[in-house]
């Protein structure tokens, strides 16, 4: 049976109020609509809730068993429509986000400021990880899009690039290619070499296989080693304009150049928030700032 929510807002009215004329001016109705309503709820319910005489209006023994689980009815409605609401102004408030950590460090950490600044009363939380786990969050509607890199994937999500990424050699001053601007592949080779997992996962499905002397997981832990004089490290283009690079050497690698398209993942049923728009916006302008500022680089 489908319940009528109006029908029993107008029932208890006239219960509280005791007439239809006051009940009527408390719900701004006229009397008339609200007769209709109750003539509805009792047909519906094929019994009278009112024994209607000249003098008074008294409750029928149906009516005094219905008032108060009407009442907990209406009352549980509306707490359940006012735990909604809160949840929509959840998701006005914060933004989730997946972002792979070569990103995170690179791109992310710069925009949150300024999107701080434009929109202060929201939430950011970001969850860094692989694609893999970033394409999952989003399929899942535990993120409400990812910064990653294309990829093959079993879900069924859009991956909208932004811009594509190159990847450079890293050495100290004192390593024999600091002199060089560019470096090629199999120039590479004579040099001890430094893996991370982003480089591994760039030529995974390349035929380039380098022998890495030494191998770390995380870029960081790749680029302190090469501080340390352990070698070359490659590393994503973008990350070069960190802080933590200023001492030490940036080269080309060509023959063949390798790249990375990074864009956002999100899922085409899941309509974005205004918030999460927006940050989207202040990550594409600094993905394209930087990649500017690299192809200039580049061209030097």
């Amino acid at each position: 049976m489908r319940v009528d929510v109006l029908g029993l807002q107008a029932f208890i009215a006239i219960a509280d109020h005791g007439s239809f004329r006051t009940a009527a001016k408390a719900l701004n109705l006229s009397q008339t609509a609200l007769s209709h309503r109750i003539a509805k709820i009792e047909a519906d319910l094929g019994l009278s809730l009112f024994v209607r005489t000249t003098r008074k209006l008294a409750l029928t023994q149906e009516g005094l068993a219905l008032l108060p689980r009407a009442r907990r009815a209406i009352v549980d409605l509306e707490k359940s429509m006012s735990e909604l609401k809160q949840l929509g102004q959840l998701r006005r408030q914060e933004v989730t986000l997946g972002c792979i950590p070569s990103l995170a460090t690179s791109v992310l950490a710069d925009v949150l400021g300024r999107f701080a600044e434009e929109m202060p009363r929201v939430r950011v939380r970001v969850h860094d990880g692989y694609a893999r786990v970033i394409a999952s969050q989003v399929n899942g509607g535990e993120v409400e899009f990812g910064l990653a890199v294309r990829m093959g994937t079993h879900y069924e999500l859009e991956f909208t690039s932004v811009v594509t990424e190159h990847f450079v050699a890293v050495c100290r001053h004192d390593h024999p290619l600091a002199d060089r601007d560019s470096v090629t592949w199999a120039e590479l080779a004579d040099h001890r070499l430094i893996g991370n997992t982003v480089i591994a996962q760039a030529l995974r499905m390349s035929t380039l296989q380098p022998y890495y002397e030494f191998e770390a997981e995380q870029i960081s832990t790749a680029v302190s080693f090469v501080k340390h004089g352990l070698g070359v490290t490659l590393l994503p283009a973008f990350e070069q304009y960190q802080p933590g690079y200023q001492d030490l050497r940036k080269l080309r690698v060509t023959d063949p150049e390798v790249t990375r398209e990074i864009g956002f993942m999100t899922r085409p049923d899941m309509p974005l928030s205004n918030p999460a728009r927006v940050l989207m916006a202040h990550i594409t302008a600094q993905l394209q700032d930087i990649a500017a500022r690299e192809a200039a680089d580049q061209n030097r």
